[in-house]
Order: structure tokens, then C-alpha cells, then sequence
């Protein structure tokens, strides 16, 4: 048992210890010999407070559990987009080239979002696109998670992996990023673990 709430359970108990040496029912009258002794309204207002204490002490604990939840699932989210786009690069219709979708949507109508390029390889099944820790963004946007368009947008696949100034591969595929959150909606901005991440090679990792 936590120490805090052993020193309530025992305040508690103390209190009513104390009570019993004029205890009277909720009628004022001292309670028969044999009789069954019901509770005092004080008595049952420390019920109720210690009640209230321990709820205010397990209310964290059941936060980080669905926090923890809404992590695993954005997760999976990220998992699945990972194989659509790779179903996406083997269509013909896309000559093996990232998709050339929207960073924000809603800055660039003219251009579709990953999430209405993606839709037709995800069974049209768009709430992958949404985290559901995302209390913002998916409302607007259509989707939760950033596309790294300047590395990958209308690129194949040589292309996206060489190095900017080398004009050479220099880094493995797992190093590159290609979909992410797009706010920190598991942690604070420097907590690890704050956004979730897609790499290239499919694996993700929250960071």
C-alpha cells in the first residue's frame, strides 16, 4: 500500500476510535445495548473524504495507462501507413515515386494529403490517419502525422537516399524519417518518447 494512503486509511481509523466515546445515531440518541451502532455524519464525511483522497492519488496512474494506450495505438497507425506506402511504390501508376502529398493540407489545398493518396491501399480506412491523442490537428487537417516531403516527394527510391551536398548514399534507410506526429501529443516537447516516428525502412519509434 502507498504510504499516503496508509496514513489516511489510519486517520481514518483514529477518527472514528475517537467518536465512539460519545457516539450518537444520526437521531441524537445514545445507541441500545446489543444494538447495531450505525454510523455518525461525521464518521460517514471521512468515508467520503478518504474516498475522495485516494481517487485524487490513483487518477495519475489511470492517466499514464491511457496515455501509454494512445501511444501503442498511434504506433500501429504509423505501422500501417508504412506498408501502404510501400504497396503505394509498387503500383505501376507511380513509377516507384513517393507520393507527392501535402506537409499541411490545409496550407496546400491544391495538393492531396498522404492520408487521400494512401486511402485507396488502406481499405479507404482514413482514421489510421488519426492518433488519438490528436485533439487538434485531425479535425482540420484530415490526418495527425507530418510527411517529410522535402526528402521524399516525388522522389524513387535512389533519389530519396543520397546525401543533399555528396550526392551520394550515405546513411542506412532506417535513419530517414518519412511520417511523424505532428505536435508532441505523447509528452512534452523534450520528454522522449513525445512524438511517434515512421522510418523508411518501415520501423517505428517514438522519439
Amino acid at each position: 500500500m502507498h504510504p499516503q494512503e496508509s496514513n489516511l486509511f489510519l486517520l481514518g481509523h483514529l477518527i472514528r476510535r475517537d467518536l465512539k466515546v460519545n457516539r450518537r445515531d444520526l437521531s441524537g440518541n445514545e445507541p441500545s445495548e446489543g444494538g447495531r451502532e450505525g454510523f455518525t455524519l461525521v464518521e460517514l464525511l471521512v468515508v467520503i473524504f478518504v474516498i475522495g483522497i485516494l481517487i485524487l492519488l490513483l487518477l495519475p496512474a489511470v492517466n499514464r495507462v491511457r496515455a501509454h494506450a494512445q501511444s501503442a495505438q498511434c504506433r500501429s497507425n504509423l505501422r500501417e501507413i508504412g506498408i501502404a506506402i510501400q504497396i503505394y511504390l509498387e503500383t505501376p501508376g507511380s513509377q516507384k515515386r513517393y507520393p507527392e502529398a501535402a506537409v499541411l493540407p490545409s496550407l496546400t489545398p491544391e495538393r492531396e494529403s498522404l492520408a487521400e493518396i494512401l486511402a485507396p491501399y488502406m481499405e479507404e480506412n482514413t482514421a489510421i490517419f488519426q492518433c488519438p491523442a490528436d485533439e487538434e490537428y485531425f479535425e482540420t487537417e484530415g490526418l495527425s502525422y507530418e510527411y517529410n516531403y522535402s526528402r521524399f516527394g516525388g522522389k524513387n527510391r535512389r533519389q530519396a537516399f543520397l546525401g543533399r551536398r555528396s550526392g551520394k548514399k550515405t546513411r542506412h534507410e532506417s535513419e530517414y524519417w518519412i511520417v511523424h506526429d505532428f505536435d508532441n501529443f505523447h509528452g512534452s516537447e523534450l520528454e522522449e518518447g513525445a512524438y511517434n516516428y515512421l522510418f523508411a525502412d518501415g520501423h517505428v519509434e517514438g522519439l
